[in-house]
Formats: C-alpha cells, structure tokens, sequence
C-alpha cells in the first residue's frame, strides 16, 4: 500500500464519504468548494496519482471519467496507523499515551473501558 500525501488523503476522504460505487470529478469539487480553493486541474492531478498509487481505478464514459474506491478507508487508516506507531513509538501503546497530555477524564475512562474490553477479547 502507498502511503497518500495530506492533499490525496483530503481528496479520499471526500470519495469515501459518498459511500457510492464510483464518483466523479464533479461530485468531489462539489464538496470540496465550501472548504478549498483548488481548480479542476488540481483535483484531476490529484485523482490521477491516487489511480497510479493504487488507490482507485477509473473509467472514462463519454467526456466525463469514473473513480472507483480500491482501498477502504478502515484497511489504510489501519496501515498508516500501524506505520505511525512503527516509525514513532516503537510499536508501544504506551510510548503514544505518554504523548497525550490533553486528555481529559472523560477520554481516560473510555480508553479504560476499551483497555478492559481488549483483555476480554484476549481472554477469550
């Protein structure tokens, strides 16, 4: 898997978000307008390395081109993740709670109880 620059992961994000079978160039800058500024062009550029890393595929019918999802959200949230703790943490949970200093109770209490519900699952 490749890993996308932030500018190809904002446009993925917008993909995976309409949960449809394709997407078209169109369908993007229409979610993307309120939030960029980018053109046509930037976004086209952007779609066509995403094919290249594999990312989508796409079909062209007529004029207008098709983009299908290849890789789900989940699968590369959970490679970039694996990635992140690898290259900063040394695949310890720890060294990455140790980073967290604006956690509040709250937060604490639901990793206490996601913490518990791992040791379940373990025991199992």
């Amino acid at each position: 898997m490749n890993r996308l620059s932030e500018a190809e992961f904002k446009i993925m994000d917008i993909v995976w978000s309409f949960n449809e079978d394709f997407v078209t160039t169109n369908m993007i800058l229409g979610k993307l307008k309120p939030q960029k500024k980018w053109t046509r062009a930037t976004v086209s550029t952007l779609l066509n390395r995403l094919v290249q890393k594999g990312h989508l595929s796409t079909t062209k019918t007529g004029k207008e081109r098709s983009f299908s999802i290849q890789i789900q959200k989940k699968d590369y949230l959970e490679y970039e993740t694996n990635h992140f703790m690898s290259n900063y943490h040394n695949h310890s949970l720890v060294n990455l709670a140790s980073c967290l200093n604006d956690i509040n109770i709250d937060e604490l209490t639901d990793l206490e109880e996601w913490i518990k519900e791992q040791k379940k699952k373990l025991n199992e």
